[in-house]
This record gives structure tokens, C-alpha cells and sequence, in this order.
């Protein structure tokens, strides 16, 4: 089959408007929503270091970090 999910860090930005965040039961595009990693428990700080050798860096809100990075998995 053609069976995938897609999981990414962070919330799912498919929509402009989420549905389900509205209190809307069903997802208004259930096939190309993007699942959160951090919902399946997945430590991204974690993965991050130990795949990558890349520390995360946060911002403190005064300046910028020097790196901008995105994790993401596919499974099928």
C-alpha cells in the first residue's frame, strides 16, 4: 500500500486554521496532517545530539541562535 505517516517537530501547520484546535472532532485534512514527534515521545533535544552531534540552541528572546534546524520522520 501506499500507507505513510508523517511526523515533524512542533504542532501541524497543514491548515492555516487548525480544526481539532477549535474544538472541531475530526481533522479537516486527516491525510496531509503532520503528527508531532514529541507526542509519539520522541526527545528531540536527544535525537538531536545523538544522531547529529548538534546541540539544540534556544533563543532567550534578545537575540537570534546561530543555527535554525528542523527534524522530521516519515514512516511507512
Amino acid at each position: 500500500g501506499t500507507g505513510h505517516v508523517v511526523a515533524g517537530s512542533g504542532p501541524c501547520q497543514v491548515c492555516d486554521e487548525c480544526s481539532l484546535q477549535n474544538g472541531v472532532r475530526d481533522c479537516r485534512n486527516p491525510q496531509l496532517m503532520i503528527y508531532s514527534l514529541e507526542s509519539m515521545g520522541v526527545n528531540l533535544i536527544s535525537l538531536s545530539e545523538k544522531a547529529f552531534s548538534l546541540p539544540l540552541e534556544w533563543s532567550d528572546g534578545t537575540s537570534i541562535c546561530g543555527n535554525a534546524s528542523a527534524i522530521g520522520a516519515v514512516f511507512c
